[in-house]
């Protein structure tokens, strides 16, 4: 009986895992898997003066998406003493759906600072990468 009992249960145990992988065959051959994807993109980089070079502290960087599907509102920051900024990815998981292909982010990045022209910088990604855009040194040019 208990010999029985335990091959029952090894084979009920079967039995969900194979149930399970045909469940996860399934959707993969029907083109949809899980996936991580970039819901909202970072941008990094650094501030500096346009004549001098010098780090631009306390400057704002404002982060924000044309794409109001996609848009959980615009991701602000401020830079460092050394002018430095990140704004972190927005990470998640979900189905992809192929043949479907992602809809890229299109955006800006515009940075202000008291006493300095403001800049807008044209911000492109996709749910597939590139995760963060490296703007590198951003050149505010001191109001006149």
């Amino acid at each position: 009986m208990r010999k029985n009992c335990a091959l029952l249960t090894k084979t009920l145990e079967f039995m969900k895992v194979n149930a399970c992988l045909v469940v996860v065959a399934a959707i993969m051959l029907n083109g949809c898997f899980p996936m991580h994807y970039t819901k909202f993109p970072g941008a990094s980089g650094r501030v500096i003066d346009a004549e001098t070079s010098a780090p631009i502290g306390n400057a704002s960087i404002k982060l924000e998406l044309n794409s109001p599907a996609k848009n959980d509102g615009p991701k602000t920051t401020l830079t460092d003493s050394n002018g430095a900024f990140s704004v972190e990815p927005v990470k998640r998981w979900g189905i992809y759906i192929v043949p479907m292909d992602f809809i890229g982010f299109f955006g800006q990045v515009s940075v202000d600072a008291p006493g300095y022209n403001s800049v807008l910088k044209e911000l492109r990604s996709s749910p597939v990468g590139p995760e963060e855009t490296n703007y590198g040194d951003i050149s505010l040019e001191r109001k006149r």
